[in-house]
């Protein structure tokens, strides 16, 4: 009987899509999404060098958000599972990439997904000096995302919408955030 239960349960498991996921807004996230999640999505508005917002955007080439370390000479595999949200624009409840920090950023849009690339001086927002980076991702090496309870929102596509799968490359020069679109 447990047996049967169990493969019930599995099957069913195994046909969620991410597009099944209840899907929050900055406006109706909680407080935090995630068990042990070590920041909050409940962001406000403005921003502060100190918040532990973990929610980015990515809508244009000018306004988007990075995940990093929330402390200096830190490496990003580290930090993985606590990145902080660093934002080129206030009015996310984040901390503030400082001016001069991205010295070139290319935005691409498709119908499926949308990717910003930039190099810089990375270690503006805490990136330790030659760190060879981390990735991550919506799923995490422990299931739950990294940062645990990371949240993505993009108007790319239109009205601002959450993204239920990303991934993020980070170095101390270089970056590279890829959000796929799931209708």
């Amino acid at each position: 009987m447990q047996l049967s239960m169990l493969t019930s349960l599995l099957s069913a498991l195994a046909s969620v899509r991410a597009s099944d996921i209840l899907a929050y807004t900055p406006q109706n996230a909680p407080n935090q999404t995630q068990p042990g999640q070590s920041g909050y999505n409940q962001c406000g508005a403005g921003y502060s060098q100190t918040s532990q917002c973990q929610n980015v955007y990515v809508n244009t080439v000018q306004d988007f958000c990075l995940w990093a370390p929330p402390d200096p000479g830190s490496t990003v595999g580290d930090t993985e599972q606590v990145e902080v949200a660093w934002c080129m624009q206030s009015g996310y409840g984040t901390r503030l990439i400082p001016d001069g920090t991205i010295t070139g950023a290319h935005l691409v849009v498709t119908p499926d997904y949308v990717q910003i690339t930039g190099v810089g001086n990375l270690t503006n927002i805490n990136i330790l000096y030659g760190d060879l980076g981390g990735e991550l991702d919506y799923y995490g090496e422990a299931g739950s995302g990294y940062p645990v309870g990371g949240l993505v929102f993009s108007s790319a596509f239109g009205p601002l919408e959450q993204m239920l799968e990303w991934t993020v490359t980070s170095l101390s020069s270089y970056v590279a955030l890829t959000l796929i679109r799931r209708t």
